[in-house]
């Protein structure tokens, strides 16, 4: 019997700004005023939330894959909040763009010996000064510490705790860098600051994903059956009510990005 339009879903991408995620470092948070917790999703899978994009987290006998990292300050907290699941190297952090409240970590990860991985248009924003005209706020240039060593164009998949975890470049939707990433086995997806809670439609991105993962092709509006092994949306913190409000929306609607592919 078919359901609901995506089965069930949790959520992993929730921020509250509705067009950029992105803070000046001026506006980074004070650290003694975070709390950074660690929620479960699936096996081996959790979510991280603190100030900025929330985290995804996947950790096992392979060690520790982090999506996105927040602030530099908080770096020392998510590290102490990963330590209570699991004793292993972070040994990955994949960026699904490159804004900063979802790279900050990156120079005291990549210090540490993480491989920062990423589209290739995120290297590019963070090797270089940004504008973002929305803030109107100029963006300086990464360190080298910082950046991407491993880049991708299209797609590109990490074998690790017993998990196929895929990530799928989709453009123009946030930025022009964005990713998903799907753990294939545990049939999560984070999906970054394509989806805000409450704030964002993002079927055609949705759809493109499904499209890829060889699930249902653009446009189609057929119903998944909870129990149905193809892949579906898991998100964190929207619920089942608020992504399913925006998932039976027709898909192809335009979604809110910025123009510039910023």
């Amino acid at each position: 019997m078919h359901r609901s339009t995506l089965g069930f879903v949790f959520a992993i991408a929730l921020l509250t700004l509705p067009l950029l995620s992105v803070s000046p470092a001026a506006a980074q948070p004070d650290p003694s005023n975070v709390e950074v917790k660690a929620h479960p999703v699936a096996d081996g899978i959790w979510m991280l939330t603190g100030a900025g994009g929330n985290i995804g987290v996947c950790a096992g006998e392979d060690g520790v894959f982090l999506i996105d990292d927040q602030y530099a300050p908080l770096t020392d907290k998510i590290l102490a909040a990963v330590k209570t699941l699991s004793d292993g190297p972070v040994r990955f952090v994949f960026n699904t763009h490159w804004h900063g409240d979802h790279t900050g970590g990156n120079e005291n990860l990549g210090k540490k010996g993480t491989l920062i991985v990423a589209h290739d248009n995120v290297r590019k924003r963070m090797s270089s000064e940004q504008f973002l005209a929305a803030f109107d706020l100029r963006v300086p240039a990464s360190p080298e510490e910082a950046l991407p060593v491993v880049t991708f164009s299209d797609t590109v998949t990490f074998h690790l705790n017993g998990q196929e975890i895929h990530a799928i470049h989709v453009a123009p939707a946030h930025t022009d860098g964005d990713s998903l990433v799907h753990f294939a086995k545990a049939n999560v997806l984070h999906m970054g600051d394509i989806y805000f809670n409450g704030h964002r439609r993002f079927d055609r991105w949705l759809d493109r994903w499904r499209h890829r993962r060889g699930g249902c092709r653009p446009g189609d509006d057929r119903q998944q059956d909870p129990g149905d092994s193809r892949p579906r949306a898991a998100l964190q913190q929207g619920g089942v009510d608020g992504l399913s409000r925006h998932a039976r929306r027709p898909a192809g609607g335009g979604g809110q990005c910025d123009r510039r592919g910023q």
